[in-house]
Parts: structure tokens; C-alpha cells; sequence
């Protein structure tokens, strides 16, 4: 390996490691190693495949986190693998169907939204109105609970659908669209909504991962290199937030709303850098004649 090459294998994996950070709070770690692998391999399918190793590897590690923490919502668990696996499979089969364009329009109507979300206080301030209660994760996850009603059950499944879809045919932000289903359309309180969206986005990049691989799109030789390090920074990340989760205090409670909102703008960001990333790809001699 040439010495230019390993210093670009050294920035991708630890690319890898601050994705998994990111990742394991509100998703979109893919929309930092997604260019990466744009970088290395050129831009397509078979990019967005291989970085669905990775994906598995950060969504698997964080939810282990917070399912050792107590951090997940066992009345969503059935809903949010089954919608988000379906979304998925429809996501990673039409994603050799549709043309770049709709990815760039797709992040041109998400980016500013998701930017008004997060700058609009008042919403999050309902929300958090709502769930003023402290919950306790323990019984949450273990106990009994009255069971969700089934229009509260029918928008969930509908928002987790839309972003399993969205995560199987593109990947970047979708774990961040399913943990604003959850914790918006699904009432879930924050920290259950962040844990339980790791459970919804590891269904779907393993499914995302396996009809990829169907198609001959991934590349397990590069995209194994960066799995371990976004495990890592996704486990640690996660056992983080989750201990956060755990605290009944009020301070904590906003200090994690805050946290998420933080995330949310920086994927935000991230998003529309993507999106003048791809305009720009035709420009760059870097993404020329590649195999």
C-alpha cells in the first residue's frame, strides 16, 4: 500500500470512529462516511451498499448500549422491525431504479426542514411538556404497560416505513428520520425514542445490507475495514447518551433534549453539504474513470 493511500485508509477510519459517535445519538453517521466511500470507490449503488456494513456495524453496537441501559421501548420493538424491514427492501430495490435527481430533491425538501424543527423551540417544548413525568426505563423495558392504541400504532409504523425507506435507498439521515417518527408521531419520550430508534435502524440496514449484497453492490473488503471503528464510537457514545437517559432530574432531561437538537442541525448540515457534494461531482476530477 502506497503511503498516500494509507493516510486516506487512517482519515476514512477515523471518519468512521466520529460517525459512530454522531450516529449513536440521532443517526446520520452515514452522511459522514457515505462521501468517503464516494471518495474511494466513486458514487452509485455499489458506494451506498458497501457503507451498509458499517451501518450495521454502528446501529448493532448502539443498541446493544442501550438495550444493556434499559433504553428501549419493548411495545415498538415488533412495529419498528417489521415496518423499517419492509421500508428497507422497497428503499434498496428502487434505489438502481430511480435517477440521482431524486436523492438531490429528496435532501433539498429534508435538510430545511429538519432545520426548522430544530429551531423551532416551542415544539420541542411541547414535547417535552408531555413527558414531564420521569419515566423509568427498567419497568418500561421489563414491566407491563397498557398496550398502544392503534392510531398511534398506524402513524408510527407509517413514519418508521418512510424512513426505512429512505435509509434503504440512500442511506445517510434515515436512522435520524426514524427516531423523529418515534419520538414526534410516537409520543415516545426522548431518551426510549433515541434507543429504540437504533433497534429500527439496525433492521433496516441489515436488510438494506442483504438485498445489496443480492445485487452484487457491496464490498466487504473495504467497507470491513471502518466496521469496528464505528462500533466503537457508536458503543461509547451510546452507553453515554443512555446513562444521560437513565437520570430523572430535570437538568439531565434538558440537557439530552439539547444534545439531540445539536445532532439534528449538524446532520442537517451534513445533508446539504451531501447535496453540493453530488452537484459537484461531475467537476471533480476525482470522480472520473473510476472502475
Amino acid at each position: 500500500m502506497a503511503a498516500g493511500e494509507g493516510i486516506v485508509w487512517l482519515f476514512l477510519i477515523t471518519l468512521a470512529l466520529l460517525a459512530g459517535l454522531i450516529d449513536s445519538l440521532a443517526g446520520g453517521g452515514g452522511l459522514i462516511t457515505v462521501p468517503g466511500f464516494f471518495i474511494l470507490m466513486g458514487p452509485g449503488p455499489e458506494a451506498i451498499g458497501t457503507n451498509k456494513i458499517l451501518a450495521v456495524a454502528a446501529s448493532g453496537a448502539a443498541f446493544l448500549a442501550y438495550w444493556k441501559n434499559a433504553q428501549i421501548e419493548k411495545r415498538l420493538i415488533g412495529l419498528a422491525v417489521i415496518a423499517t424491514g419492509l421500508g428497507a427492501f422497497s428503499g434498496a430495490r428502487a434505489a438502481s431504479l430511480l435517477p440521482n435527481e431524486f436523492f438531490r430533491w429528496l435532501v433539498i425538501a429534508l435538510a430545511p426542514a429538519m432545520m426548522w424543527l430544530v429551531l423551532n423551540k416551542d415544539v420541542w417544548q411541547t414535547r417535552s411538556a408531555e413527558s414531564k413525568a420521569p419515566v423509568d426505563p427498567t419497568k418500561n423495558l421489563l414491566g407491563p404497560r397498557k398496550n398502544l392504541g392503534w392510531p398511534k400504532k398506524t402513524w408510527i409504523g407509517v413514519g418508521v416505513f418512510l424512513a426505512g425507506f429512505y435509509d434503504g435507498l440512500a442511506g445517510p439521515g434515515g436512522g435520524t428520520l426514524m427516531f423523529l417518527a418515534l419520538y414526534f408521531l410516537g409520543r415516545t419520550p426522548l431518551a426510549l425514542a433515541i434507543g429504540t430508534s437504533k433497534l429500527a435502524n439496525l433492521a433496516s440496514a441489515l436488510v438494506s445490507l442483504l438485498t445489496y449484497e443480492a445485487q452484487g453492490l457491496v464490498r466487504w473488503e473495504i467497507g470491513g475495514l471502518g466496521a469496528l471503528p464505528i462500533g466503537v464510537g457508536a458503543y461509547c457514545g451510546a452507553t453515554w447518551i443512555s446513562r444521560l437517559g437513565r437520570r430523572a432530574d430535570p437538568d439531565a432531561s434538558l440537557r439530552l433534549q439539547k444534545l439531540a437538537r445539536q445532532a439534528l442541525f449538524v446532520i442537517a448540515g451534513l445533508m446539504l453539504l451531501r447535496l453540493a457534494f453530488d452537484l459537484g461531482e461531475q467537476a471533480l476530477p476525482i470522480f472520473k474513470d473510476r472502475d
